[in-house]
């Protein structure tokens, strides 16, 4: 028996970090972090969680749904029993319109 995939991949949607962790500056007091990119010579202090996120990010693009998951489990500390889908849209939003992540379009 063939399985078909009926998913259409040409409309996922897939997230990458605009900070470029590898080359970034990272100093962590407590809950919180200054990142500072050289490159561009910004200075941005952010959550530790935003960093560790942000972390994975810089190891490859991620689907939204692997960013939902990450944002439940770092930023929003959600158990597995509590996911909720709308507050860690509404962070991936925040962090979008922040110029934090962005999102890209028919990326792997």
């Amino acid at each position: 028996m063939c399985l078909i995939n009926m998913v259409d991949d040409s409309s996922s949607v897939f997230y990458s970090s605009v900070i470029n962790m590898s080359t970034a500056l990272v100093s962590i007091f407590d809950d919180m972090a200054v990142v500072h990119e050289p490159e561009c010579d910004k200075v941005r202090v952010l959550s530790k969680s935003v960093v560790t996120v942000l972390d994975y990010l810089n190891r490859g693009n991620k689907a939204e749904d692997q960013m939902l998951e990450l944002i439940g489990k770092y930023c929003l500390s959600l158990s597995v029993h509590e996911k909720n889908q709308d507050e860690s849209k509404a962070y991936l939003q925040h962090l979008i319109e922040q110029g934090i992540i962005k999102k890209l379009h028919d990326s792997l």
